[in-house]
């Protein structure tokens, strides 16, 4: 039945061109009655379409592919190149908070108590791939949480407390570019700022990372000068202000949006103090008050010493300060035996003698 009544369909349509032909319709006219035998007018009907209209559709999509992709991949390199993959950065920040979202509003509900410990975990994997994968100031902020973890679940404690481990270093020849811009001369060698720069860094931070140097000796010299160069690495400068846009987007989020917490009110003094953290000039004029403040304090003055930065070797992305050996205030069996103390963690513990 259905391809009797196609048939008819198809000879009513050229019987239609035949009459519209004998009237002296215009061929464009002659063009559409043809055509119209080749759509069903019904949805029961087949739809009759010519290789040659296929492949045309076929076309169409492949160029539209085609460019979006290219189009998509041009933005990825520009972005890469010139813009420090900030909007990269961006798009992975926004996916993770969507996720770690979803996921508490799906999972952490009464009937599911039992399978928290499991979404705190997720969370806090998510969390710290998302610190340690864009890098910079997002390794700062997750040190900022790490630093109050007592509040947080025991998964958040531990993934946050490997953020304070060493940051990847960049390349020495990237370090070179940014100190020669910002002192005009190399770091050493002839003609260079010190007598000895070593190219390993010691340590490496969020936001910079740090060298050893020597400094030429000078007339009255006795003793060798060492110094610590912290330089900048150059894409957090770039990363800055894209990466606070999605602080602030996230916060607003999680305030007016997701979870009705109060957290957008801190993100103005937030975003200054991270700021502030870029100029290594306003750094250096810190630590020359607080040796002023510290020498002038008689309860501190012999018991607390500030290193001596070198004004003539700082700009705001380096800057030079005195080499002082130390440990981390977190390593508390180097810090008794810097001070010269046994380790109560090495002690052994001897119980009253009614619990023996």
């Amino acid at each position: 039945m259905p391809s009797r009544l196609n048939a008819f369909i198809f000879i009513s349509r050229h019987i239609d061109a035949t009459v519209a032909l004998s009237a002296g319709l215009p061929m464009s006219t002659l063009q559409r009655l043809a055509f119209r035998g080749r759509r069903p007018k019904y949805p029961w009907q087949p739809r009759f379409l010519s290789s040659k209209t296929t492949s045309t559709r076929l076309g169409i999509y492949a160029r539209r592919t085609t460019y979006t992709v290219a189009a998509l991949g041009a933005v990825w390199t520009v972005d890469n190149l010139f813009n420090a993959s900030a909007l990269s950065r961006n798009i992975r920040t926004l996916w993770t908070c969507a996720a770690i979202t979803l996921d508490y509003k799906i999972n952490f509900t009464p009937e599911k108590s039992d399978l928290i410990p499991q979404l705190h975990e997720r969370v806090a994997t998510r969390m710290y791939n998302l610190f340690t994968s864009n890098g910079g100031l997002y390794i700062k902020i997750g040190q900022a949480i790490g630093a109050n973890a007592m509040f947080l679940p025991k998964p958040m404690q531990a993934k946050f407390a490997k953020l304070f481990d060493n940051a990847p270093q960049i390349p020495y020849a990237t370090i070179d570019k940014v100190f020669q811009s910002e002192l005009g001369r190399p770091p050493d060698g002839p003609g260079g700022v010190f007598e000895i720069f070593e190219e390993q860094a010691v340590a490496s931070a969020s936001i910079a990372q740090v060298h050893r140097a020597k400094l030429w000796p000078q007339p009255g010299d006795t003793e060798e000068k060492w110094v610590a160069v912290k330089i900048q690495k150059p894409d957090v400068a770039t990363q800055m202000e894209w990466d606070l846009a999605a602080f602030r987007a996230v916060m607003w989020m999680f305030e007016k949006w997701a979870f009705d917490l109060p957290v957008y009110f801190a993100v103005d003094f937030i975003s200054d103090h991270l700021r502030q953290e870029l100029d290594f000039v306003n750094e250096a004029n810190n630590a020359r008050k607080t040796a002023e403040f510290v020498a002038g304090e008689p309860r501190l003055a012999n018991k607390v010493y500030i290193p001596k930065v070198y004004p003539e070797y700082s700009t705001k992305k380096v800057m030079t300060a005195e080499w002082i050996e130390g440990v981390r205030l977190s390593d508390r069996s180097a810090i008794c035996a810097l001070m010269g103390e046994p380790n109560p963690a090495e002690s052994p513990v001897s119980l009253p003698p009614s619990w023996a």
